[in-house]
């Protein structure tokens, strides 16, 4: 095997940074450059842009009944079932434990809603883990001129609490 670069170490590196160990999906950190590149709070908003504030339905019940390594097998099929639907100018993050953000750029909020609702229903057909159905509430967040990057996420996380309230594996429309 031939030695690494000086340059593949260093992409290696920099990817290391930007993502999830275990999923591949972006991380955090990540999140937060991207976001703020596109939520100006000062400025108007040139094109359309939204994102997807995603949960697992009840996925602390799959890590105690079937185990952790059960549990992260549900968290890559569960990235790879999106990564399917995703576009390719779209960004898949992992901001916590069962929790994603789908940014979905030059999208309105119809639009959206349209692909939450698309994968909302995939998730919910998918076998993520045999003989326990996964489901997935879903918020979707437009971005609106003069909110900043928090405003956004926080948003589409209302939107996602209210999905969750109101029974899960549903989407809601931020306000």
């Amino acid at each position: 095997m031939a030695p690494f670069t000086l340059a593949e170490l260093q992409q290696a590196l920099v990817q290391q940074t930007l993502t999830d160990p275990l999923t591949g999906a972006y991380n955090r950190r990540h999140l937060a450059q991207q976001i703020s590149g596109l939520a100006r709070r000062d400025a108007e908003v040139d094109s359309m842009n939204a994102l997807l504030a995603i949960d697992i339905a009840h996925f602390k019940a799959i890590n105690d009944r079937h185990g952790h390594a059960a549990g992260d097998a549900v968290l890559v099929a569960f990235v790879q079932a999106l990564n399917a639907r995703k576009r390719q100018s779209d960004m898949l993050f992992r901001t916590g434990g069962e929790k994603f953000v789908l940014l979905l750029p030059r999208t309105s909020a119809r639009d959206a809603q349209q692909v939450a609702e698309d994968l909302r229903a995939r998730i919910a057909a998918t076998p993520l883990l045999p003989g326990h159905p996964i489901t997935a509430s879903i918020g979707v967040g437009a971005q609106q001129p003069h909110h900043g990057a928090d405003d956004w996420l926080g948003a589409a996380d209302q939107a996602l609490y209210r999905a969750k309230h109101n029974g899960r594996n549903r989407v809601e429309l931020s306000t």
